[in-house]
């Protein structure tokens, strides 16, 4: 567990890729249910950790999405990607296209890094 306050809880995602989940702690399936200022403070932080990720990882690209196939709740998972990792330029749900990918920077230290910006 990354965060957990009374809107939301960021979790990593166990994976090769810094990833992060930021979830709805409300009961919610859409994000039109949400009302604007709710919708501005969940994306808050999905661009903390966005910021966070190019800051401590420095990576080729950021991917955000919002599916909700599986679990029908409101989240998003926002996922450091680079050039050179197993699955690129493919999803990280994907088949992998290489097996060499090793982050350079520390996903568990991460966690501490972007807390501290959660915090401010």
């Amino acid at each position: 567990m990354i965060w957990d306050d009374a809107f939301v809880t960021l979790s990593l995602e166990p994976h090769t890729n810094p990833w992060v989940i930021v979830r709805l702690k409300a009961p919610c399936k859409e994000l039109s249910h949400l009302s604007v200022e709710e919708n501005q403070r969940l994306f808050g932080y999905v661009l903390a950790v966005e910021k966070a990720m190019l800051e401590y990882f420095n990576p080729t690209k950021i991917n955000v999405a919002s599916f909700g196939n599986i679990l029908p709740q409101v989240h998003w998972h926002v996922q450091a990607r680079f050039a050179e990792d197993d699955y690129f330029p493919n999803s990280l749900w994907g088949a992998k296209v290489r097996e060499s990918f090793v982050c350079e920077a520390s996903i568990e230290e991460f966690v501490p890094f972007l807390r501290a910006r959660l915090a401010h």
